[in-house]
Parts: structure tokens; sequence; C-alpha cells
């Protein structure tokens, strides 16, 4: 498992992470302190603290798809 961290600010942000993650052929989470969603789940993302920085977490394997397609949002990057 890898992960990076996100920021989605606004509204639009969140539609177009929507929409990249829903394109992908294997499951990807985010979590912030206790919860955790699928990354597809609209009410999930807005259940999250959209203020704070979202961990995204995903296969190891993927790392370059999701590096290439959440370039976008991804604030900080764990190794």
């Amino acid at each position: 498992m890898k992960s990076a961290f996100i920021r989605l600010s606004t509204i639009k942000e969140v539609q177009e992470f929507i929409k990249i993650v829903s394109r992908l052929d294997f499951e990807v989470d985010l979590k912030q302190g206790r919860y955790r969603v699928p990354a597809t789940s609209l009410m999930g993302i807005f259940a999250l603290d959209l203020g704070e920085l979202i961990k995204l977490e995903f296969d190891a394997e993927k790392s370059g798809v999701v590096t290439r397609f959440f370039a976008p949002f991804i604030v900080e990057e764990n190794k």
C-alpha cells in the first residue's frame, strides 16, 4: 500500500477527482483521521474535512498511474 496527501478545496475539484477515479480499474481509498471512504463516493468525500489534507491510499504497483492522473491534487507524496 502506498499513499499521498491530496487537497480537494472546491466542489469543482471534487467533481473532477471523482471523474478521474471512476475511470480507474483499481480501488483507491481516502483516509482522514479515523474515517476511510472509497474515493468514488461523493457522499464519503463530503463527509471528510475538505479544509484539511486527505490521505489517498492505493496499491503500490499503481503508483505511476496515480501520480500521473492525480498530480493536480497531490500536495505531498509518501514513499
